[in-house]
């Protein structure tokens, strides 16, 4: 058994416990194995034993009368855990730590990065933004070509179809010119339909997903 099996079959164990822990747990034993190593996954699986444990020993956890959640997942000792070097170390301590304390941290520690993460807020909003200015530019163009090519469409065959009663040439290109103006019209709805219906609602799920991941990043610092 690899690692990706065993996370597989621990989540599949875990299938009838919520969404939230199901995600916390199977989040911790990812980061378990990173922080271990790859050459270290044979040992982390020694030491964890099956899915099945694993997953017995979450359920413990939640169901104990001081808590029911897994904010502080159960902790491993062994070869494994020394070997996974100083990134579990001080994420072990932050865990340790009071909410208070914590949240100090946090913010003396966003206090110090702001050039850093503001420069990347900044250039995250404008990318969006210039995005937004882009679809909404195809969308206006759009409707301009719609509206102009039905109207213009519109005159230019019924004027090639008057002026076919004097000038027959005349009137045969006016009305080619009118059809024409009318297929660009027609062409420019269905883009413009397309583009609402699907690009719209991508848009909006995108930025949801994002701020939903955004939240649970924040929830699982604190």
């Amino acid at each position: 058994m690899n690692k990706e099996e065993f996370l597989l079959r621990l989540e599949r164990l875990l299938y009838d416990i919520p969404r939230e822990e199901r995600e916390e747990a199977l989040e911790y034993y990812r980061n378990y194995f990173a922080d271990a190593g790859e050459e270290n996954e044979a040992a982390v699986l020694a030491e964890l034993g099956s899915p099945e444990k694993a997953a017995a020993g979450i359920r413990e956890g939640l169901a104990a009368p001081e808590g029911g959640s897994l904010e502080h997942p159960p902790v491993f000792s062994g070869k494994a855990k020394e070997s996974s070097g100083t990134g579990r170390n001080w994420r072990s301590a932050f865990r340790d730590m009071d909410k208070q304390s914590r949240m100090i941290l946090l913010i003396i520690t966003a206090i110090l990065a702001f050039p850093i993460w503001s420069g990347a807020a900044a250039g995250l909003l404008g990318l969006l933004a210039g995005a937004v200015c882009l679809i909404l530019g195809i969308v206006l163009a759009l409707g301009v070509l719609s509206v102009g090519g039905a109207v213009g469409g519109l005159a230019c065959a019924a004027v090639g179809i008057y002026v076919c009663t004097r000038a027959l040439p005349y009137g045969l290109l006016l009305l080619g010119v009118g059809l024409l103006l009318l297929a660009v019209g027609c062409i420019s709805v269905v883009l413009l339909l397309l583009l609402c219906s699907k690009t719209f609602p991508w848009l909006v799920g995108a930025a949801s997903d994002l701020l939903r991941r955004l939240w649970k990043w924040g929830r699982s610092l604190a």
